[in-house]
């Protein structure tokens, strides 16, 4: 999107790139213009910190930097020898104990070997989503920058808000990866230079799909189906990390459930609900994932159909403690409550 702003990008002109001759050219044009004798002086607009309208006519790059910072705010890591938990304000959201049984990896690996028979028919889904995942979550919904400049700037932004977090989750479990345990496991993409545990793409997918879903579905009686096809999107996706050979599926069932999480905080974050300031009355859950319970456990379509089912059902599976929190704490930064607004005006 950002080289995109102007024929040649952020630092370019609006009809072409930024370069010597270019500024040359325009030097001599002016001097050739402009009368030092009647100089002008004005005031610009929107010089007051008042006036939030200026994110309209900010460079992308720096609104996306605001929205970030303010999406993941209150976000912090506490780390023990037994787990790590993701706080917000304090408040446990979501842990996840450290495995601690080689057997677990021993299990999952025949999943992951299994898994290998589907790569001829999805080596093109593989490849493409090492870096591109929005593509497959807004497919159904004809986004474009020029249509749903803002949607996509909140969905971007709750994707790297994401990151930023499941980053730091994998830096302090530092698992390995499945062809470390089992080098016939052969991924075919590269394998990632840093820990496995949880996935990554899981993460991203299952918190941009779940404010998509939000967004998309404010006032629409099919919002359900809506967000079901783009849960269904984001477990595809994550899937196909273990197909390639590079997760085992415990690991994407965990990055699914802390995903869930962050998309829910992110939404409060942007509309209010569930705040001490905005109503509501459900936040997020706070998963408790233990993965030497979840030897047997695959992400594949039903078992995340399922896990999804009695989480919202309140029967979680006995690897899971999922429970019901109140209202969080704070209320919604000025910045997002401009972005969720004019990403919602893009749906009318």
């Amino acid at each position: 999107v950002y080289k995109r702003q102007g024929a040649g990008g952020t630092l370019g002109h609006p009809g072409g790139p930024s370069s010597p001759v270019t500024s040359a050219s325009l030097n001599s044009a002016n001097e050739g213009i402009i009368d030092p004798a009647t100089v002008t002086f004005r005031t610009p607009p929107s010089l007051g910190p008042g006036n939030i309208d200026r994110l309209d006519h900010t460079n992308p790059f720096y609104v996306r930097i605001v929205l970030v910072e303010r999406l993941k705010a209150g976000l912090a890591l506490s780390k023990s020898a037994t787990d790590v938990v993701v706080k917000f304000r304090s408040t446990p959201v979501y842990t996840l104990a450290r495995p601690t049984d080689i057997t677990l990896f021993e299990e999952q690996n025949k999943f992951v070997l299994g898994a290998a028979d589907l790569r001829a028919e999805r080596v093109s889904e593989i490849v493409l989503q090492q870096g591109d995942i929005m593509s497959f979550l807004t497919t159904t919904e004809r986004l474009h920058d020029v249509s749903h400049r803002w949607t996509l700037e909140v969905l971007r932004s709750v994707q790297d808000a994401a990151t930023i977090v499941h980053s730091q989750l994998k830096h302090e479990m530092t698992t390995p990866r499945p062809v470390q345990f089992c080098p016939e496991v052969a991924p075919i993409i590269q394998t990632p230079q840093h820990s496995s545990l949880p996935s990554g793409h899981s993460v991203e997918t299952s918190a941009v799909a779940y404010v998509l879903s939000r967004i998309a579905g404010q006032d629409d009686p099919t919002a359900l189906s809506l967000a079901n096809y783009m849960m269904r999107t984001a477990a595809r996706i994550s899937l196909n990390r273990t197909v390639a050979g590079v997760h085992f599926p415990f690991e994407s069932m965990a990055g699914f459930l802390l995903g869930v999480t962050l998309g829910q905080i992110f939404w409060r974050r942007l509309s209010g609900e569930g705040t001490t300031s905005g109503g509501g009355t459900i936040t997020a859950h706070h998963f408790e994932v233990t993965p030497d319970d979840m030897a047997t456990v695959d992400f594949n379509l039903k078992a995340f159909t399922d896990v999804r089912a009695d989480v919202l059902a309140n029967t979680p599976p006995g690897w899971l403690a999922a429970t019901e929190m109140a209202a969080l704490p704070g209320s919604t930064p000025r910045e997002l409550s401009f972005a969720l607004r004019k990403a919602s005006d893009e749906w009318t």
